[in-house]
C-alpha cells in the first residue's frame, strides 16, 4: 500500500474529517474557526491512497497557556487504514511543518480518551483531567514541546 502524506486544503480533507470525527453535526457547523486561513495560521495535512483521502489533522494558530501554540484539530484515520502508521505519519508532518516553517515551539490537542495512548506513544502529554465536549464526547487536553 502507497500512503501518501502532503499538506492539502481543507476541500481535499473536509468530508473525510466530518464523516469520522462529527456525523451528526450539520455541515454548516462543522468548519473549524481557521478552517479558511492560509499558513502560517492554518496547516491542514491529509493521507492518501491512490488519490483517495484516508487521514487527515490540521493545525490552527491558538493560545497555549498564554503563548501562541498550534493547536491539533480534526485528527482522524479511516478505520481500515489504522494500525498502518498512518496517523503518526500525519503527527510527524505536523512537527516538521511547524519546526520548519514557524517559530513556534508548542503543540496542543483536546483528544478524545479511546486516542490517548496513541497521542502519547507520538511523544505527547496530558494535561488535564477528562472533560466533555457536547456532542463528541470524553476528551484531555495534551500538548507536545518540539525541541
Amino acid at each position: 500500500m502507497s500512503v501518501v502524506i502532503r499538506q492539502a486544503g481543507i476541500e481535499e480533507i473536509f468530508r473525510l474529517r466530518l464523516r469520522l470525527l462529527r456525523p451528526t453535526v450539520p455541515v454548516e457547523m462543522h468548519h473549524f474557526p481557521g478552517d479558511a486561513d492560509a499558513p502560517p495560521q492554518t496547516y491542514h495535512f491529509g493521507a492518501f491512497v491512490e488519490a483517495v483521502n484516508v487521514g487527515c489533522a490540521s493545525l490552527m494558530l491558538n493560545i497555549w497557556q498564554g503563548t501562541p501554540a498550534y493547536q491539533l484539530r480534526g485528527m482522524a484515520v479511516e478505520e481500515a487504514y489504522r494500525s498502518h502508521g498512518i496517523g503518526s505519519q500525519l503527527l510527524t508532518l505536523v512537527d516538521q511543518t511547524v519546526l520548519t516553517q514557524t517559530p513556534i515551539r508548542t503543540l496542543w490537542c483536546n483528544a478524545r480518551v479511546p486516542a490517548i495512548r496513541f497521542y502519547e506513544r507520538n511523544g505527547w502529554q496530558v494535561m488535564s483531567e477528562v472533560f466533555n465536549i457536547e456532542e463528541v464526547g470524553p476528551h484531555k487536553k495534551m500538548m507536545k514541546p518540539l525541541l
